[in-house]
């Protein structure tokens, strides 16, 4: 048995199970708990309703026989722990998370207040070699080219639009000298059939007319280098994807049960609300994926064990390499967020959008270790189509999600 002193608290021993869950035993001297006394009596004062005195405005002596000296101990020793749990915190050199439960073992006026604070040690990870394994991911990685059938699959789409672009207009001609016609006779454009005879052949003009560029050469050659670089984008989406998993397995983790529990908990309500919206009951997606609900429930643990391994691991990165989001960033977002769902609490988002923002500056400092500094090229002219004609190619933007770290809370007593 163990026991570290304070000014005010005596720590007898310190305990820690399998699952990270840390169970302080301490004692308060009971001159240091008396002190608590006003404060205990002024707390139950503002509950306590009696026949002729307005709520919180009983005499100290009519309360106390009132309460009684075992209710005004009790109230005592709570406030006297809540105010000593930092440093019986600071005292056992615990990291704890979460909110912390806390019982009174022993309550004996003139004798030591005995009381256990449990609370689940706080996750650690140490990482592997990050820089290296996203510097040999990228230097293995094959240049991005696109084939012929790519480029000529590609080609043929614009044509397709441009061809579904003429018949619309076509349509719209016709309906204006009908009288009888009208818009909502017309086909949705993207329901306007079109066969390989429609397709035009590239001219100048053509090219001219439908985009920002004067010949076919300077269109072509600029889509060209526009679906290579969203077919960069999509590979080192994935690229990047395969650097993380990579820098998780090479990290040794001590990961709380509660942390765990918890993600899984979050990924069983997506499910539910995604079931929800299917009209499916549970045993019948059961009984379509053939698998049962044990398969199910590993599943869920499985993916938020990496869940949060993997926003471990972005956290210390960006600890190491002292990485941040943006705080002008980070308030404009968050104002969005509660502007957008009533009711979100403040802080919440607030650490909410920070997370994701620092992912996102984890996730830029892991792609300037490409090779050749892929990810900083300057952005290329793309061809885009005129507003009066057809829409262009969209490209892909890439997210990052980001999960919310966990902070101390006030102890809350059992």
């Amino acid at each position: 048995m163990t026991s570290k002193k304070n000014s005010h608290s005596v720590i007898t021993d310190v305990t820690e199970n399998e699952n990270g869950l840390v169970t302080i035993i301490a004692e308060l001297p009971w001159d240091k708990v008396a002190t608590y006394r006003q404060k205990a009596l002024s707390s139950l004062g503002k509950e306590i309703k009696l026949s002729g005195f307005r709520q919180g405005h009983v005499p100290p002596s009519i309360l106390e026989k009132a309460v009684g000296e075992y209710k005004i101990a009790e109230e005592s020793a709570r406030i006297a722990i809540q105010d000593a749990y930092v440093p019986i915190l600071t005292e056992s050199k615990k990291n704890l998370i979460g909110q912390p439960s806390i019982s009174i073992t022993k309550l004996a006026p003139e004798n030591p207040l005995g009381f256990t604070v449990s609370a689940y040690r706080a996750p650690e990870v140490t990482l592997g070699n990050y820089t290296k394994i996203a510097s040999e991911a990228f230097s293995k990685s094959e240049p991005t080219i696109i084939t012929d059938e790519e480029f000529e699959e590609g080609i043929k789409n614009i044509k397709q639009q441009i061809a579904r672009s003429e018949k619309w207009e076509e349509y719209q001609k016709t309906a204006s000298k009908n009288d009888e016609a009208n818009n909502t006779s017309l086909p949705a454009f993207h329901e306007i059939e079109v066969t390989d005879a429609d397709l035009p052949v590239l001219t100048d003009e053509l090219v001219q007319k439908f985009s920002t560029f004067k010949t076919v050469d300077e269109f072509t050659s600029s889509f060209k280098n526009s679906m290579r670089e969203e077919k960069e984008m999509r590979e080192g989406e994935s690229l990047l994807g395969t650097i993380l998993n990579s820098i998780v397995e090479s990290s040794t983790f001590f990961i709380p049960s509660i942390l765990i529990d918890d993600e899984k908990a979050r990924i069983e309500e997506e499910f539910n609300r995604t079931l929800a919206k299917s009209g499916k009951s549970f045993d019948e997606v059961l009984k379509d994926a053939k698998r049962t609900k044990k398969d199910i429930e590993e599943d869920w643990k499985n993916t938020a064990d990496n869940r949060v391994k993997t926003q471990l691991v972005l956290m210390k990165i960006a600890e190491e390499e002292k990485l941040s989001a943006n705080e002008d960033e980070v308030h404009a977002q968050a104002h969005d967020l509660m502007k957008q769902h009533s009711g979100v609490d403040h802080d919440l988002a607030m650490n909410h959008v920070r997370t994701i923002l620092t992912n996102r500056e984890v996730i830029r400092f892991i792609s300037k270790l490409r090779n050749g500094n892929k990810s900083d090229k300057t952005t290329k002219k793309t061809p885009s189509v005129k507003k009066d004609s057809k829409p262009s190619v969209s490209k892909t933007k890439t997210t990052t999600k980001e999960k919310s770290s966990t902070k101390r809370t006030k102890p809350k007593e059992n």
